[in-house]
């Protein structure tokens, strides 16, 4: 969450000249409800069930392209086997503080906050991301993105 993935994916994708796919946008657009809605009508169990499924429609259907994910996606489900197995995996590593600078602009986009209160936000990213680490450490490439712009870093990843 505020890694940059998304930015990052479709300035790469377009340099490459493959598509783009955001899960989370690919989700909402086929279940029509934002993921917040999804969490917050369904929870969080279900919605990893039909991100686990819709990560697998677009591996099965597409050829050729760049996929950003959600920060929990590789988490649950076996999803990180998955894309390791069908592709290059790149985790763009980023401090703390970063994410918390960047995700304090716009918490309405995160819904894993709606219930954590706003003085706790830093702890929880803190906490969320050593939980994580164990996954996003298997990527194929790791890139520190904590201070370092898109732009190098997509060069980096074209090269």
């Amino acid at each position: 969450m505020g890694a940059g993935k998304t930015t990052l994916g479709q300035r790469v994708a377009s340099f490459m000249n493959i598509s783009f796919f955001d899960l989370d946008i690919y989700i909402e657009n086929k279940y029509k409800q934002t993921i917040s809605d999804i969490f917050e009508s369904k929870g969080s169990e279900y919605f990893r069930q039909i991100e686990h499924m819709s990560l697998k429609e677009i591996i099965s259907n597409y050829d050729n392209f760049l996929l950003s994910t959600g920060g929990g996606t590789p988490c649950f489900y076996n999803n990180l086997d998955l894309m390791l197995s069908v592709g290059k995996v790149v985790y763009l590593k980023t401090k703390p503080s970063e994410i918390y600078k960047r995700i304090t602009a716009n918490p309405e986009k995160r819904p894993f906050l709606k219930n954590v209160p706003p003085n706790e936000w830093y702890n929880w990213i803190e906490k969320t991301m050593k939980e994580r680490e164990f996954y996003y450490s298997k990527a194929h490439i790791i890139i520190d993105s904590s201070f370092v712009s898109v732009e190098k870093i997509a060069y980096y990843l074209t090269l």
